[in-house]
């Protein structure tokens, strides 16, 4: 019979989570694992399995309580040209308010800098990531031409869709290499025009 855990498998796995997202996959050892969530090396392999393994866990918890699943229940409850806005300020707001050295920008977006050229499977799931979000930007702005505050047609929604995902991307990874809040505002404001 195995033995119960002596660990919360969440906790442990929202602290690797962290990590990797802090410092990378290759830059993160296996003991600085074990030190992070505060388990053994047979909790680690038993729970998660080998490095690779949980990084795969890791990204699919980054998915599931990172996403922007909000900016849809927003739109469909309220405005969506306004959820769009909001979400954008939020993310300088978290930006503004994190110190530049504990700003990570995206763990999807970095681990398909760092991983996803030579890792198939590894980018396979980024680009699934990438997917669902545009999927999620496309039906707050399909609601948005629903309630009358845009008029687009369905291939400017998919390409407009792509294209704020994408500028709201690139503030969080320029937030990360330590950009003033002007550059970060100066790409919002741009993207948004497209909405106004």
């Amino acid at each position: 019979m195995a033995r119960p855990r002596e660990f919360d498998f969440n906790q442990a796995l929202q602290a690797a989570m962290l990590l990797f997202w802090e410092r990378g996959y290759e830059a993160t050892s296996v003991d600085d694992l074990l030190r992070r969530m505060k388990i053994n090396r047979a909790s680690l392999y038993g729970a998660f399995g080998e490095k690779r393994a949980l990084f795969v866990q890791a990204l699919k918890h980054y998915e599931k309580n990172f996403g922007y699943e909000p900016l849809l229940e927003r739109a469909k409850s309220g405005s969506p040209k306004k959820a769009i806005k909001e979400l954008f300020e939020e993310t300088i707001k978290t930006l503004r308010e994190t110190p530049p050295a504990e700003r990570r920008g995206c763990l999807m977006q970095n681990t398909a800098l760092e991983l996803a050229p030579h890792d198939a499977a590894i980018g396979r799931i980024v680009r699934e990531n990438t997917e669902k979000c545009h999927a999620l930007f496309i039906q707050a702005l399909e609601l948005a031409n629903e309630k009358g505050e845009l008029t687009k047609t369905r291939r400017e929604i998919s390409d407009l869709a792509m294209f704020l995902f994408a500028n709201l991307s690139a503030i969080r990874q320029l937030g990360k290499a330590g950009m003033d809040e002007s550059v970060l505002r100066a790409v919002k404001d741009n993207a948004l025009k497209l909405i106004e």
